[in-house]
């Protein structure tokens, strides 16, 4: 490949990354006539502490893509918007149980809903086979972003 079509692709690429943020799911502007404060990381992870037994969420960070300190940050908001009860476990003083409120419950299943329309049309207009090829690569892609990451090699001139 020549320079000059090699550094057309790398600004196709870029562009195309930028793109793809701005893809995300949307959230709802509002829940039963209450404006929207969730973003769609913290609904994630609400979902997640719904899922996890006694809401020990140690390893979400690993599952959601984020550091821990992030984690801790977003649950602190989670809390404070009235989302999330964090109480202290009984039999082990340093540990969290983590449980939502009845506002995050039902933030949980208007975004739900809410989400699963959204991917479930885009299944639908892009087709199961060709979504399923782009999750493939996709997380190929991602696999070979954090590995540059992860080594420093992405700082070759």
């Amino acid at each position: 490949m020549n320079e000059t079509s090699q550094g057309s692709l790398k600004e196709d690429l870029m562009a195309s990354v930028f793109r793809f943020r701005r893809v995300g799911p949307l959230v709802p502007q509002e829940i039963d006539g209450q404006k929207t404060d969730l973003s769609l990381s913290e609904f994630v992870l609400l979902k997640r502490i719904i899922s996890t037994p006694e809401g020990n969420i140690e390893t979400v960070h690993d599952d959601l893509y984020i550091s821990k300190p992030a984690v801790c940050q977003m649950l602190g908001n989670l809390e404070r918007k009235g989302y999330l009860n964090r109480d202290v476990d009984k039999t082990n003083r340093r540990k969290r149980i983590l449980s939502l409120t009845q506002k995050g419950l039902r933030a949980v299943e208007v975004m739900d809903k809410t989400v699963h329309s959204y991917f479930e049309e885009i299944i639908n207009r892009f087709g199961e086979k060709k979504t399923r090829n782009f999750i493939s690569l996709f997380n190929r892609f991602a696999d070979v972003t954090e590995a540059i990451r992860s080594t420093g090699t992405g700082n070759r001139q």
